[in-house]
């Protein structure tokens, strides 16, 4: 016999499958904290309010938590109470 042997290989490892969107997460609360430094003359920062109202976006449309639910923190806010501010985000936690 002649015939060429042909290598054996082993199947490929599927791919993560993508996201799925939740269509409840009605038990679940979410924390978000964004500081972009705005009041610093040095040290300012870009972009981070920006990824937090994106992760607000992303768990409010994407995967269910109802708005009640995600707790956002800025240095952009005009309610004191919604300030990136120690106490805030202690209060945060215990949300």
């Amino acid at each position: 016999d002649d015939a060429p042997v042909l290598p054996v290989t082993a199947p490929s490892p599927p791919l993560a499958p993508p996201l799925t969107p939740v269509t409840k997460a009605a038990n679940k609360k979410a924390l978000i904290v964004g500081i972009n430094y705005l009041t610093w003359s040095q040290g300012k920062l870009g972009g981070c309010i920006n990824d937090a109202n994106n992760m607000y976006t992303l768990l409010t449309t994407h995967f269910g938590f109802p708005e009640t639910n995600v707790l956002k923190l800025t240095d952009d806010a005009e309610d004191p109470s919604l300030m990136p501010t120690t106490a805030n985000i202690r209060k945060g936690f215990e949300w």
